[in-house]
């Protein structure tokens, strides 16, 4: 057998190919998302949940690298269009959750437009 039939190198983990910049990313997706989950749950909100859901799928496939890059893109508006629709609307109910939801949320716009950009 020739080395070009043979891999030679163990495949590498989808894990292994996040720069830091994607896994601050993970980590504010989870902050919002969790939020979003959390205040679904407890205020019945069905769109609070429906988004933390989509913040959910969205670190899933991140991490698995499955589109990373068109859902790094996709983050953008989906962030933003949360992040204005909740000012635009909530803006005389900011709480402290909310208001740490918003800064989270601003944060990973920016993290998710610096990787779109990379790239």
């Amino acid at each position: 057998m020739s080395t070009s039939e043979i891999d030679t190198e163990p495949p590498s983990s989808p894990l292994q190919s996040l720069t830091p910049l994607h896994l601050i990313g993970i980590v504010l997706a989870v902050i919002t998302g969790g939020i979003h989950l959390w205040l679904g749950v407890v205020g019945g909100s069905p769109a609070l949940f429906t988004a933390g859901v989509g913040f959910a799928i969205g670190v899933v496939a991140v991490a698995a690298n499955i589109r990373r890059l068109t859902v790094v893109k996709l983050g953008i508006p989906f962030t933003a269009t949360q992040t204005v629709y909740y000012l635009a609307t909530h803006f005389d109910q900011i709480t402290l959750v909310s208001a740490t939801d918003k800064v989270v949320q601003l944060g990973l716009i920016g993290v998710l437009f610096l990787i779109a950009r990379r790239n």
